[in-house]
C-alpha cells in the first residue's frame, strides 16, 4: 500500500464518496462547474492511486465527451507521466494547451508549457525540452512565483543533466540558491534543489560539498515529513559513504533507502538503490549482487540505467561460467548503446550552440563598443568646431593655425582609425581560426574513433565464429574492457600514458589471439612517466599497421616494441616492428587506407601544434641493419 499524508487520505475519501454518490460522466456534464471541480480533484488521486485514477478517468469519459475539455486532457497528461507513457502525456499535455490558449487560460498555459518540458527530458529530447523550461521559467520569475521559480529552475537543471552541461548546471545552481525565499513553505523546492546539487557535486566527486547538500536535505525533510524524500536521501548518503570507502555506513543506508522506497512504491528510486546495492556487493558477495541487480531490472524504464545494469550482470555471468546469458547481455548493451545515441548527438549540438551563442555576445560588446567610440568623436568634433569659431572672432591668424592644427588633428584620428579596424579584423581572423581549430580536432578525434572499433569487431566475429566457449568468454572479457575504457576516455582530449597504455594492451591481447599468436610485444613504460598526458588513443592506429601491414607476410616471430622515454620539454614514443619494412602505396587499397589514417593523425597533430606551445611530430622510416619499421612521435610534456 502505498504512503498518503492524513491530508492526502481525506481528499481521496471526500473525492471518491463524490465520484460514486453522482455517478457517471453524463451526469456531471449537466453541471460544468461540477465536472471542473471533479477534474480539478482528481489530480490528488493521481499522485496517490494512479490505477484507481485511470479507471475514474475511463468512466468518465465512456461516451468520449470529454475529448475537448482541457482539464480531462490535462488530467489525463498526468496519469500517462506518472505511469511513464511519456509520449503519451505528451500527446495530452499538447491536447490540453490548444483547448487552454483558445480559452485564454494563461495560468493553465503556463502549468502545461511547463508539464511538456518535463515531458520532452523524459523522451530524450532535451534541445525542445529547454526551450519549453527556460520561457516557463521567466515567465514564473516575472509573476513572482516563488514556489513554481524553484521548482523551474530543478527541472531546468535536470535537463542539462541529461546533456552533462557541468558549467550550466553550476551557474543555474548559484542563481537557484540566491533566489531569496522567506518561508518554509518553500521546503519542497529547496529540498529538490539540494538534492539536484549533491548529485551534481557527487558527479565531480567534490564529496564535502555533495555531503552539505544532502545534510540540507535531511534538515528540510523534518518539516516535509516525506518517506519518498526520506528515501533520495538514504541512497545519496549511501552512494557518497560508498565512494569514499566506509562501507558499512553505506550499506545501511542503500538498505533505508531501499526501504523508504518500496513503502512509497516509488520505482525509479527503488531502481537507482538496487543497482547500487548491486555495484556495491558485486566483490564482497556476487550471488548477492545478482539478485540485487535482477531487482533493478523489474522496474527499470532509463536506458542509460538499464544498461548499467545489464553491464553488471555481464560480468557477473561471465565470472559465474554462465557464458550464453553473458552474451545475451552483451546483446543487449549493444541495442541500449544505439538508443543513447540521440542523447549523445544532443549534447554535441548544445556545445555547437553554445560556442556561437558566446560569440554573438562578443560581437555584440564589440559594437557596443564601437558605438561608444564613434560618440566620443563626435563629441571631440563638436568642441573643436567651437574652439575654432572662437578663434575665427579673435583673429584671422589664429584662423590659419587652428587651420593646420585640425588638419593635423584629423589625419591622426584617420590613421588611429584605421589601425583600430585592423586590429580589429586580425582578433576577428584569429578567434574564427582557434573555433574552426578546435572543431576540426572534434572531427579528426570522430574519424579514427570508428576506426579503431571497426577492427576490434573484426577480431570478434572472426574469433566467436569458431565457436570455443572458454575462449570466446576470454575474447569477449577483454572486448569488453576494451569497448568501456574507449567509451569513456575517448570524449577526452588527453589521457594519461597509463590510460593509454591500457587501451593499447587489451588491443594487442585481441589482434594476438586474431592472427594465431603470431606475435608477441615487448611494452616498457617506466612508472615515472605513467602520469604525463598525451592525445587520447594516439598509439593504437601505429601499432595496427604495425601488425596488419608490418607483420602480414611474417609466419611467427614477429615482434612488436614500445619504448618511452623524456626530455625535458617533451616526451619520446618509439613504435618498432621487425616486419617488411615501410613502403607507402600510390594504389587505394588497404594501404592506401592505411595512408588516409596517417594524413589524418598528421593533421591532428598539427592542430594541436598550432593550440599549444609545443610542437607534436610524428616520423616513419624503415629500421636501420634489420628488417622492419620505426615510429617515432615527440608530444610535449602536459
Amino acid at each position: 500500500m502505498s504512503y498518503l499524508s492524513t491530508t492526502a487520505r481525506l481528499k481521496v475519501s471526500i473525492f471518491l464518496f463524490v465520484f460514486l454518490s453522482f455517478g457517471n460522466a453524463s451526469i456531471w456534464a449537466q453541471s460544468e462547474p461540477r465536472l471542473d471541480s471533479l477534474l480539478n480533484n482528481l489530480d490528488d488521486l493521481i499522485f496517490t492511486d494512479p490505477s484507481l485514477a485511470k479507471s475514474i478517468i475511463d468512466s468518465l469519459n465512456q461516451g468520449g465527451e470529454l475529448a475537448e475539455h482541457k482539464e480531462y486532457q490535462h488530467s489525463l497528461g498526468n496519469y500517462y507521466y506518472l505511469s511513464g507513457h511519456f509520449d503519451s502525456a505528451f500527446t495530452a499535455y499538447s491536447n490540453a494547451l490548444v483547448l487552454a490558449e483558445a480559452d485564454g487560460d494563461s495560468s493553465r498555459v503556463l502549468s502545461l508549457n511547463n508539464n511538456i518540458g518535463v515531458a520532452l527530458i523524459e523522451m530524450g529530447r532535451i534541445s525542445e525540452s529547454i526551450a519549453y523550461l527556460k520561457e516557463t521559467l521567466e515567465q514564473r520569475k516575472a509573476l513572482g512565483d516563488t514556489q513554481r521559480v524553484l521548482s523551474g529552475y530543478g527541472n531546468l537543471i535536470e535537463a542539462y543533466q541529461v546533456l552533462e552541461a557541468k558549467d550550466k548546471i553550476a551557474e543555474l545552481l548559484k542563481e537557484s540558491f540566491e533566489y531569496k525565499v522567506d518561508s518554509i513553505s518553500y521546503a519542497e523546492g529547496l529540498r529538490r534543489l539540494h538534492l539536484l546539487a549533491y548529485f551534481h557535486f557527487y558527479k565531480q566527486e567534490d564529496y564535502s560539498k555533495a555531503l552539505l547538500h544532502l545534510e540540507g536535505m535531511r534538515r528540510l525533510n523534518t518539516y516535509l515529513d516525506d518517506l519518498r524524500s526520506l528515501g533520495e536521501y538514504h541512497l545519496g548518503k549511501g552512494r557518497v559513504l560508498a565512494a569514499l570507502g566506509e562501507n558499512n555506513k553505506a550499506s545501511y543506508h542503500l538498505k533505508q533507502a531501499i526501504q523508504r522506497f518500496e513503502q512509497t512504491k516509488y520505482f525509479g528510486g527503488l531502481t537507482a538503490a538496487f543497482l547500487e546495492m548491486a555495484q556495491f556487493e558485486e566483490k564482497r558477495n556476487p550471488l548477492l549482487a545478482l539478485k540485487y541487480y535482477q531487482d533493478a531490472l523489474k522496474n527499470v524504464s532509463a536506458p542509460d540505467i538499464e544498461m548499467s545494469i545489464y553491464a553488471g550482470l555481464f560480468n557477473l555471468y561471465k565470472k559465474e561460467g554462465q557464458f550464453k546469458k553473458a552474451i545475451e547481455a552483451q546483446e543487449k548493451i549493444a541495442i541500449l548503446k544505439d538508443s543513447l545515441q540521440g542523447v549523445a548527438v544532443q549534447k554535441a549540438v548544445f556545445e555547437i550552440e553554445s560556442k556561437y551563442q558566446l560569440r554573438e555576445k562578443e560581437s555584440e560588446i564589440r559594437r557596443l563598443n564601437d558605438e561608444a567610440i564613434i560618440a566620443q568623436l563626435k563629441a571631440e568634433q563638436a568642441e573643436t568646431k567651437a574652439k575654432r569659431l572662437a578663434y575665427y572672432l579673435a583673429a584671422g591668424l589664429g584662423v590659419l593655425v587652428l587651420t593646420i592644427l585640425l588638419f593635423s588633428l584629423q589625419m591622426r584620428n584617420q590613421a588611429l582609425k584605421r589601425l583600430q579596424l585592423d586590429l580589429k579584423r586580425d582578433l576577428d581572423e584569429q578567434t574564427l581560426k582557434i573555433e574552426k581549430q578546435q572543431l576540426q580536432i572534434q572531427l579528426f578525434r570522430s574519424q579514427i574513433n570508428p576506426h579503431f572499433f571497426f577492427n576490434t569487431l573484426n577480431s570478434i566475429q572472426s574469433y566467436v565464429l569458431e565457436n570455443n566457449p572458454l575462449e570466446s568468454s576470454r575474447y569477449l572479457g577483454k572486448f569488453a574492457r576494451l569497448m568501456r575504457a574507449t567509451l569513456e576516455l575517448s570524449q577526452k582530449e588527453f589521457i594519461s600514458l597509463e590510460q593509454e597504455v591500457t587501451i593499447l594492451q587489451d588491443y594487442l591481447s585481441l589482434e594476438k589471439l586474431r592472427f594465431e599468436d603470431k606475435f608477441t610485444w615487448k611494452l616498457d613504460l617506466p612508472p615515472a612517466m605513467r602520469e604525463f598526458y598525451i592525445p587520447s588513443m594516439i598509439l593504437q592506429p601505429f601499432v595496427e599497421n604495425a601488425i596488419v601491414h608490418g607483420l602480414r607476410d611474417i609466419n611467427d616471430n614477429g615482434l612488436i616494441e614500445l619504448c618511452f622515454t623524456e626530455s625535458e620539454e617533451s616526451i619520446q614514443i618509439e613504435i618498432l616492428d621487425n616486419g617488411r619494412g615501410y613502403y607507402p602505396s600510390p594504389i587505394k587499397n588497404k594501404e592506401g587506407q592505411s595512408s588516409m589514417a596517417l594524413q589524418l593523425i598528421k593533421k591532428r597533430l598539427e592542430l594541436l601544434s598550432a593550440e599549444s606551445k609545443g610542437v607534436y611530430t610524428f616520423t616513419i622510416r624503415n629500421r636501420e641493419h634489420q628488417s622492419g619499421t620505426q615510429v617515432k612521435l615527440n608530444i610535449p610534456k602536459q
